[in-house]
């Protein structure tokens, strides 16, 4: 998932906070996350503006916060957060940022997509492959 619409300015990158429309377009795609299965917990970069997407999303759909992984920042490698999600044994639900999110969903599937503001992309990987994800839906 990306996070939601983020304030213009802050101090720095990391502590831009959700806008209000921001919390209310994640707010809304929380309530339609209800639908779908989810992982049990939620990942998210340590800036301010995927923490608050994240808490919103886990409280709406009851969901266990995570550690935060650090390399999910804007600016993160394509290969680390690959590596990461190779490790993984059991699905995990992300909260990060562009251009990062649009490079794994290409690194994964193959296939360029525009990622607005709240977007969530769910995906499929085949067993012991790094490539050749499916897009199972997305919202």
């Amino acid at each position: 998932m990306r996070h939601g619409d983020a304030a213009a300015t802050a101090p720095s990158d990391a502590l831009r906070p959700l806008t209000g429309s921001g919390r209310r377009e994640v707010q809304v795609v929380a309530g339609l996350l209800g639908s779908h299965s989810l992982p049990d917990a939620i990942i998210s970069s340590p800036y301010l503006r995927a923490r608050q997407t994240a808490a919103i999303v886990a409280e709406t759909n009851q969901l266990l916060i995570a550690p935060q992984w650090p390399e999910i920042t804007p600016l993160g490698s394509i290969d680390t957060v690959m590596e990461l999600v190779f490790q993984q044994t059991n699905p995990v639900f992300l909260v990060f940022h562009m251009p990062l999110i649009a490079q794994l969903i290409y690194a994964l599937t193959g296939e360029r997509i525009n990622v607005p503001t709240a977007s969530v992309f769910t995906m499929a990987l085949p067993a012991g492959q790094m490539t050749g994800a499916k897009m199972l839906w997305k919202l």
